[in-house]
């Protein structure tokens, strides 16, 4: 039962984003390889002061993904991002904030702060890769 209950929530949430994705919005995340911001993706990026905030998560994830691929990486911080993180009251209000100003949906903010915080994880790891 509680497996299947824990399958129905990822359900919900792959539906939600299916929703959010044709809300007509503009896009967060440009197609291509890798993916990376488009203008819009960029603003709430920068209203949320997300280079900041994936710093804070730098330090604690290193070591879940050292060993991963950069696509490994990208999903890594996807699940972590819509799955796990749970934001701060503060936080929360801040992307609430951003909600509002810019017409995203959750589903915005969660794919901008995955790939910031992807980009945070390779920039820190081909660091460590360079050091003596």
């Amino acid at each position: 039962r509680e497996k299947f209950d824990e399958f129905m929530k990822k359900v919900d949430k792959n539906i939600q984003r299916i929703f959010d994705k044709l809300s007509g919005t503009p896009a967060t995340v440009a197609l291509g390889s890798p993916l990376k911001l488009t203008d819009y993706g960029d603003s709430l990026s920068v209203f949320l002061d997300a280079e900041k905030w994936a710093e804070g998560f730098v330090e604690e994830l290193l070591p879940k993904v050292k060993s991963k691929d950069a696509y490994e990486i990208q999903e890594y911080c996807n699940t972590y991002v819509f799955d796990e993180y749970q934001p701060t009251d503060l936080q929360s209000q801040k992307i609430r904030e951003c909600m509002y100003q810019f017409g995203a949906t959750q589903t915005h903010v969660n794919e901008v702060l995955a790939l910031v915080l992807r980009d945070k994880l390779l920039a820190k790891l081909s660091m460590m890769h360079l050091a003596p």
